[in-house]
Order: C-alpha cells, then structure tokens, then sequence
C-alpha cells in the first residue's frame, strides 16, 4: 500500500523568479546517442548504467522508465515509476536513483538518451 502526503504535509519551494539559460543557448542541439538497459527493481532503487565513451560528466542525460513484460514489450501497469537522480562520470557510466511504487520486483526499461 502506497501512501501520499496531502497537500498541508508537503512544503512547496515557489519561487517566483525567471531564470536565465547557463550560456548554453541557441544553435542546433542533437542526441549524442542513446541506449536501453533492463532490470529488476522495486521500491528506492539505484543503478550504475555503461553508457560508454560518448557519456561525460558535462553531458545531459535523461532517462525514462517504463514497465516490460517478459518480451521486453512495454505496457503500462499500476506501479508508478520516477527518476530521482542523474549522474553522468566521465568513464561512461551513468549512475541513476529512482522509485518504483510496487512492493515486489518488476521488469523495467531503462531508456537513456544524452548529448
């Protein structure tokens, strides 16, 4: 059982503020590559991705979870998934923290993408 903090319980960070790009702004912007990893996982979960030799600490990688069944074919099920934390290392590897909702393993797909 999944339990959710109401809204009084939370404290929420409003900042009305704009905020200006970090000197990386306009020009063509194209995925250095990308790649998918699959495992099993539940609850608060972390994992050391091998991205390779494109994958450096100054690169943006994003990563997306979804639910496989045993073909690896994704479906949407009733655990909810997120990522939490990213971190790209110079040696290529890819260091993730997520959750997922379910209280026993699940097949997951992790797609990355960087640049």
């Amino acid at each position: 059982m999944v339990s959710y903090a109401s809204p009084e319980q939370v404290d929420i960070d409003v900042r009305d503020e704009l905020l200006e790009p970090d000197g990386e702004s306009g020009g063509e912007q194209q995925i250095v590559d990308y790649t998918t990893f699959f495992f099993h996982a539940h609850g608060v979960f972390a994992r050391r991705l091998i991205c390779g030799p494109t994958l450096k600490s100054y690169s943006r990688a994003v990563v997306s979870l979804c639910e496989v069944n045993g073909n690896n074919v994704p479906f949407r099920g009733l655990a909810t998934m997120s990522v939490a934390n990213v971190v790209p290392h110079d040696d290529g590897i890819l260091e993730i923290v997520g959750s997922i909702q379910w209280n026993s393993d699940i097949k997951v797909r992790a797609s990355v993408l960087w640049q």
